[in-house]
């Protein structure tokens, strides 16, 4: 499938089309004919001539007398589709998802489709933030067209939004709930500044005896010794518990349920055992450890297959160099909600989690690929990342080679799985 961008879009041709999206045509519709059922009680449709018993038709409110719309279903959905591959459909479906999106999530939301139309004359038809042509009429394509929020804590307004190519319409996960926001120091989401700094992040060096010590450091565990058995513990006056690590009294909810202690909770209270969680993922173990809970979460969900193992990422990460498969920038590892984070990546979205479908990419360049489950039309294209899209932006790396990440591997003897979980 071509992966290239759309061809650019004559200034004179883009302000036509904006200009006769802008006007609301006025429709002088003749007078439907009478229209009445045949013998069998069948309608005739007023798209496709056919005469369909009454369930192919959608309800008429208008006309008491016809209880049947002027068009069949069938018709109705192929009026719908050829209207939103017009630039007025397109816009005014992103009008509508801005505004479903804001109401779910109790934001304010003002834009309006003349402000989109505003929006896409005033960048020329390009993406906000990477200059590239975008696609504005087909839907399912490369570079299409996508609504950005610069600042995902305020709603749709002309000022906090812009377009971009989907391709750089990617989720911030750090403002999902239970996050803690002092562990925040980045997002995935992209900027006009953050495009401008790939060219540099891809030229950075690797210190390869550093990843090496880091990934050895991972594929052990940490060494706790023998554990002395704990003494019984007792509830004092006021029945509360004492906590093992911050050594604090506490009620029993702040405790979770354990069966097999001796008092029925846990060593830890629950604000003690969040925190050694969150310090845990943000470590190159935790952080393997948290991308493969998901990804067997979601080959359960999907029914796909899921065949790797926590050395498998840990000799990814070695055959990369520590870099981006689709760009060459430097993965970030050692922490959590920051820029540049490490993440697993499916090639082909319609096989799962394997050694010869899975690479690791930075986070910035997962975007969903919508076309694969929710595509109605033909999918010409999809928003997801590959390296002929990486050289169409920011030209060929430079860095380390990467392409043996995907080699047939055999996972014997030097980096053998046990004893890593």
């Amino acid at each position: 499938m071509d992966t290239g961008p759309p061809s650019q879009t004559d200034f004179l041709v883009l302000k036509t089309l904006i200009d006769e999206a802008s006007q609301l045509k006025s429709l002088h519709k003749t007078r439907a004919p009478n229209r009445e059922p045949n013998e069998a009680g069948e309608w005739q449709c007023g798209g496709c001539r056919r005469f369909l018993p009454v369930q192919f038709f959608c309800a008429n409110t208008r006309s008491p007398r016809i209880p049947v719309a002027f068009y069949c279903r069938d018709c109705d959905v192929q009026r719908a589709r050829a209207y939103y591959r017009t630039l007025r459909g397109n816009v005014k479906r992103l009008s509508a998802a801005a505004r479903y999106r804001s109401n779910r999530r109790n934001q304010v939301c003002t834009l309006t489709i003349h402000d989109i139309f505003c929006m896409l004359w005033n960048q020329k038809g390009r993406c906000s933030y990477s200059g590239v042509a975008m696609e504005i009429l087909i839907p399912n394509s490369h570079w299409r067209m996508s609504l950005e929020r610069k600042d995902n804590n305020c709603g749709y307004t002309p000022g906090n939004c812009v377009l971009i190519a989907a391709e750089f319409n990617t989720s911030d996960f750090s403002r999902y709930a239970g996050v803690v926001l002092e562990h925040v120091t980045g997002t995935a989401q992209w900027s006009a500044c953050k495009v401008h700094s790939v060219s540099g992040m891809r030229s950075r060096n690797v210190d390869l005896g550093l990843l090496t010590e880091d990934i050895q450091q991972a594929r052990s565990k940490s060494f706790r010794g023998g554990r002395s058995r704990t003494r019984v513990r007792e509830p004092n006056a006021l029945g509360e518990f004492q906590c093992c690590k911050c050594k604090a009294y506490k009620s029993l909810p702040d405790f979770s349920r354990h069966p097999t202690s001796s008092c029925g909770i846990q060593s830890y209270c629950r604000a003690c055992q969040k925190h050694i969680r969150c310090n845990h993922r943000r470590t190159l173990r935790g952080l393997v450890q948290q991308m493969l809970s998901g990804a067997r979460q979601s080959s359960l969900s999907r029914q796909q297959v899921y065949a790797l193992e926590p050395d498998h990422i840990l000799v990814k990460l070695w055959l990369q160099g520590g870099r981006c498969f689709y760009s060459g920038v430097l993965l970030e590892y050692q922490d959590y909600h920051t820029d540049w984070q490490m993440s697993l990546e499916r090639l082909d979205n319609s096989i799962g989690y394997t050694w010869e479908n899975c690479v690791l990419i930075v986070l910035e360049f997962q975007t969903a690929d919508n076309s694969r489950n929710k595509a109605k039309t033909e999918v010409f294209g999809t928003a997801q990342w590959s390296r002929a899209k990486v050289a169409h932006v920011w030209g060929e790396s430079s860095g380390e080679e990467v392409l043996r990440a995907v080699q047939p591997y055999d996972c014997q003897g030097e980096f053998s799985p046990k004893g890593f979980m």
